[in-house]
């Protein structure tokens, strides 16, 4: 994993001060070589962060981030009515499980792990932007990347197929290098970031948003009850 060197921290700008990158971000083509290529290192990075043992003072529950979707599901009855019923249902369901399930093991995690923190030169990846980083349970990050594979206005069919190929390699490399981690709640948590993908949807109000955020509602049911890939 290539992370960027720090250079120094501006205390009264709260800045951090890194090196330039070489390169160029990965992009949101789900058709393109770097796409295609960047999951295998997303797991190797997430297998490595969750191996560090590098201790901090944030802590990412489940809980807190059902809350935030109690919060906001109020909201979607007063501009989309079909919308605020499918997030109140998927939250029920999420609690379901998680009260049905264990905790998993608590982590240092990047808090952020989506394929466009990656920075591609030559082939080789650098993760970016540890400005969340944070302790939470194995899955949480595993389902955020899971989750922003899709994309929010897919071009064809070769997008889906993209996706799902991304998808099964970055689970299946991680699973590879961490044979004996807890996932028992991967599926709430990869349903948790479609409930949120849906929420910024709202905030956004561009063009077509119901249509997306009933389209990630949906995708999150059918995450929350599908197995975890071997």
């Amino acid at each position: 994993m290539n992370l960027p060197r720090p250079l120094g921290y501006v205390e009264e700008m709260g800045m951090l001060i890194e090196e330039g990158i070489r390169g160029k971000p990965v992009g949101s083509s789900r058709t393109s070589t770097e796409f295609a290529l960047v999951s295998e290192p997303a797991a190797e990075a997430l297998a490595v962060i969750h191996e560090s043992r590098v201790e901090n003072d944030e802590r990412i529950t489940i809980e807190a981030e059902l809350a935030r979707l109690d919060k906001v599901a109020e909201k979607f009855a007063y501009v989309h009515p079909d919308g605020h019923f499918l997030l109140k249902d998927l939250i029920t369901h999420m609690r379901e499980r998680v009260q049905k399930t264990d905790e998993e093991e608590w982590l240092p995690t990047h808090g952020d792990l989506k394929y466009d923190q990656f920075m591609v030169h030559n082939d080789t990846f650098t993760l970016l932007d540890f400005d969340y980083y944070a302790t939470a349970e194995t899955s949480y990050d595993l389902g955020k990347f899971c989750a922003y594979l899709v994309p929010s206005r897919p071009q064809d069919w070769r997008d889906s197929v993209a996706v799902e190929d991304a998808r099964l390699r970055f689970i299946q490399r991680y699973r590879e290098l961490r044979p004996d981690a807890t996932l028992q709640r991967f599926a709430v948590y990869e349903a948790l970031q479609f409930g949120l993908r849906a929420m910024s949807a709202m905030w956004m109000q561009k063009r077509g948003w119901e249509r997306i955020a009933e389209t990630f509602l949906v995708l999150g049911f059918e995450r929350l009850k599908s197995r975890l890939p071997d």
